[in-house]
């Protein structure tokens, strides 16, 4: 069991706090508004939150402290010129790392640099003695939809592309031997969603964006998955 896991448990007056270091799945974004010129922001049904409500019901009223250090069109080695401000500095119990949905589109010629950015993001936060987990994103779009336009369905053709080539699951699998390498237990959210794909689920129906943002569903899959990998269950 994770500490935090004891730290929500044991009741010692203290609220602990957990930080979310990802992109724009972990900063709340969903579906594409405002006529294709903004994106649909829900902090109430963005995974942690979700989260934050389960660990309440499970455990008598239980609280923790969520930081949202999720941003739009981040990826790992972005996300480390800012860890200091938005991570290290608020000092959490815990933090839950998340990239790759960007990262993969450079392709295979950025997976060595994925790597070596999420081991930078592990080393420092055990040089803070921060406890971490690595949380594999969701799967991208396998094909184009039909409700996308313009620079949308050429952004979901080149993603489905790295999606359905084995690209992205290359890069989890980086990401799964950076974290075996620092010790990081993960919460493999990505191996679910190749298990629906693999049972027969439209991967591309449970985007929000029909690209690359969860529907509010499938962030509850999410919450569950964090909460086992958490509790050990």
């Amino acid at each position: 069991m994770f500490n935090i896991a004891n730290l929500i448990t044991s009741a010692q007056g203290q609220t602990p706090v957990m930080a979310f270091f990802g992109d724009s799945v972990t900063r709340g974004c969903f579906e594409l508004g405002n006529g294709y010129m903004g994106t649909v922001v829900d902090d109430e049904a963005v995974y942690h939150n979700r989260l934050k409500n389960m660990i309440a019901e499970k455990h008598e009223g239980a609280d923790v402290a969520i930081i949202n250090a999720g941003v739009g069109g981040d990826c790992a080695a972005s996300a480390l010129k800012r860890m200091q401000r938005d991570v290290l500095d608020e000092h959490p119990d815990f933090c839950c790392v998340c990239f790759g949905l960007n990262d993969v589109t450079l392709g295979e010629r950025g997976r060595a640099r994925y790597g070596k950015s999420l081991r930078q993001i592990f080393a420092r936060l055990q040089e803070n003695r921060i406890e971490a987990a690595l949380m594999t994103p969701n799967m991208v779009t396998t094909s184009v939809s039909s409700e996308l336009r313009g620079v949308f369905r050429a952004y979901a053709k080149r993603l489905a592309k790295f999606q359905t080539q084995g690209t992205m699951d290359a890069y989890m699998d980086e990401a799964r031997r950076a974290a075996l390498e620092y010790g990081v237990p993960v919460c493999d959210v990505y191996a679910r969603w190749k298990e629906m794909e693999a049972q027969g689920v439209d991967i591309t129906q449970q985007l929000a964006n029909r690209i690359n943002h969860p529907t509010r569903e499938m962030h509850r899959l999410f919450a569950e998955e964090l909460y086992r990998t958490i509790f050990s269950e």
